[in-house]
């Protein structure tokens, strides 16, 4: 099991390389348009993915964050790009360590609230990885709908 949940995080990589190509293609007018969606804009909604695999890399290292990265930190796709590699970097080398005992542990932590909550480790990897690949499909819809050039990460 070890090794498919590498292999979901090397996906995220590629496809979030395909995803910042397309943001690229935009203008920054054009992304940070409010588009009316759950994170108003194209870089909103990177920005959004970015601060929940930060959190959750966190929570898997022992830390419960009471909040996400500083909004604005990051206000350029080449910065975003540089930020998500450092993070994969990371994250790859937590993977590394893992094995089937430690996938089917249970990683405790702490909302963002201090609410405690228990699930099992490799159920919040998959659901980190399905996250991102949720949002991203919404960032690749919006540099279209702004007229900008998508690849398909299917």
């Amino acid at each position: 099991m070890p090794a498919e949940v590498v292999r979901w995080y090397r996906y995220a990589r590629w496809a979030n390389d395909h995803m910042f190509d397309a943001c690229a293609t935009l203008d920054d007018e054009a992304l940070t348009r409010d588009l009316g969606t759950s994170f108003a804009s194209v870089l909103g909604t990177v920005e959004h993915i970015y601060g929940a695999d930060w959190l959750w890399l966190e929570r898997f290292n022992g830390r419960s964050p009471s909040t996400f990265p500083a909004r604005g930190t990051f206000r350029t796709v080449v910065e975003f790009r540089a930020a998500y590699h450092a993070l994969d970097d990371e994250r790859m080398r937590f993977l590394a360590s893992l094995d089937d005992a430690r996938l089917a542990e249970p990683l405790q932590y702490q909302n963002m609230k201090g609410t405690p909550f228990e699930y099992r480790l490799g159920d919040l990897l998959f659901h980190v990885s399905n996250h991102a690949t949720y949002h991203r499909g919404q960032v690749m819809q919006m540099v279209k709908q702004l007229g900008g050039s998508v690849t398909s990460t299917d």
